[in-house]
């Protein structure tokens, strides 16, 4: 057996001279990894949620509007494209879903309370796969072709304003012509949001009742659009520019600030975590191979006096440094996917949904197993973990023959 070989088992047996010095210092290194690719999961699955939620509640990937809109959502900013270029435009392999709205502000009336809005013209069938709005509603039905004076609330607006499906309301707005423009439409369903201000805050009725109403013929305020791959939006809107050079065209973290800084600040928060899991993994580390080295000093000296030369000794304590940190980044690794894998169908957030909302986050997180994210972490560990144990390796190794043996104990 050569000497390379022989230090294998050596450095295995040396690990369990002292077992529970060895257990505690696994059970450290588990704990650091398991908290690392969990933490990563749930912030992932947490961040999903708040970019879901941003793109869901009628925001999409990106958006066209007219210069100046976002400033001022009024009437007078709108537009108009002739329906075949606008369809060519969207005929693309990247586009899943797109929408023309008229978007503006406005009042709602019943028989005992009002409250401001946001009207919302649209077509309800091409809303699916681009909104909430695209859904089933909680109740009702939403606004047929041909019968304009019919509209949609939400769920909570409905309890404000103490009206129900089947009662009338009255719609107030500005018009092209900057007098007010209203409007008696009967309520014909009610839908659920995610977000309370949604619910609160956005009523809807038919693109032709819209224009009709604010008297802007076939105009529109915004174009707004999903894509199959979300990561292709800033190209598919660099395209667009192209195409409508004199609109603005927005992308969802354009829209939505907040989701993007909610994303931004979750890779950070991953990275801040994992290089203090990796500090105390590194410290506890050393601490466990600086005791192993001064325990085993005439040892050391022995085996090199008996001709082991000191790069084999620098190997046999790296050994053990990574036997240490392979047995506990795997099992920190089986502990993580077990704990992943237990909400995979998703982690209601109860009482603490209600601060949930102010991130734009959802009620329900739902974390997944990412394969890379799990091997990244558990590799960077192992191999940080190593290289952190050079130094107790170099000292074992530099060791003088002659005095280590006749150091005492």
């Amino acid at each position: 057996m050569t000497q390379k070989t022989l230090i294998i088992p050596i450095a295995w047996r040396s690990l369990w001279r002292n077992s529970r010095r060895t257990l505690i210092t696994f059970a450290a290194i588990a704990v650091g990894v398991w908290s690392m690719i969990t933490l990563a999961a749930f912030m992932d699955a947490w961040v999903g949620s708040v970019v879901h939620e941003a793109t869901n509640n009628l925001t999409g990937h990106g958006q066209i509007h007219q210069q100046g809109y976002l400033d001022d959502p009024s009437v007078e900013y709108r537009f108009s494209l002739p329906p075949a270029s606008l369809d060519e435009a969207m005929e693309s392999p990247q586009i899943k879903a797109w929408n023309r709205r008229v978007r503006v502000p406005g009042i709602v009336r019943s028989e005992r309370e009002s409250a401001p809005i946001t009207l919302i013209g649209l077509d309800p069938a091409r809303e699916v796969d681009l909104s909430f709005y695209g859904n089933e509603l909680s109740s009702g039905r939403q606004p047929k072709e041909g019968r304009t004076a019919e509209i949609v609330l939400g769920r909570r607006l409905a309890e404000r304003l103490h009206t129900r499906i089947g009662k009338r309301v009255v719609i107030l707005s500005q018009n092209s012509s900057g007098e007010i423009a209203e409007s008696g439409l009967r309520v014909v369903g009610l839908f659920d949001a995610s977000l309370e201000e949604i619910e609160l805050g956005f009523v809807f009725i038919t693109l032709q009742k819209a224009q009709s109403l604010l008297d802007i013929k076939d105009a529109v305020h915004e174009v707004a659009f999903t894509l199959y791959n979300p990561e292709e939006v800033q190209s598919e809107v660099d395209r667009l520019k192209q195409v409508f050079s004199d609109l603005e065209l927005s992308t969802w973290s354009d829209l939505q600030p907040l989701a993007q800084t909610m994303q931004e600040m979750s890779a950070a928060m991953i990275g801040v975590w994992t290089v203090i899991m990796f500090i105390i993994i590194a410290f506890g580390m050393v601490n466990t191979l600086l005791m192993a080295v001064y325990e085993r000093t005439r040892e050391f000296g022995l085996l090199q006096a008996l001709g082991m030369k000191p790069r084999l000794i620098l190997s046999q304590v790296l050994l053990e440094a990574a036997f240490m940190v392979g047995i506990g980044v795997v099992v920190g690794m089986v502990i993580s996917i077990l704990s992943i894998y237990a909400f995979t169908d998703g982690l209601d957030l109860g009482p603490l949904a209600a601060g949930a909302d102010l991130f734009g986050s959802g009620r329900v997180l739902y974390p997944k197993l990412d394969l890379i994210i799990i091997f990244a972490i558990s590799s960077f560990v192992w191999i940080m973990g190593i290289l952190s144990c050079l130094w107790p390796a170099w000292r074992a190794a530099r060791r003088v023959p002659v005095t280590t043996i006749n150091q005492s104990y």
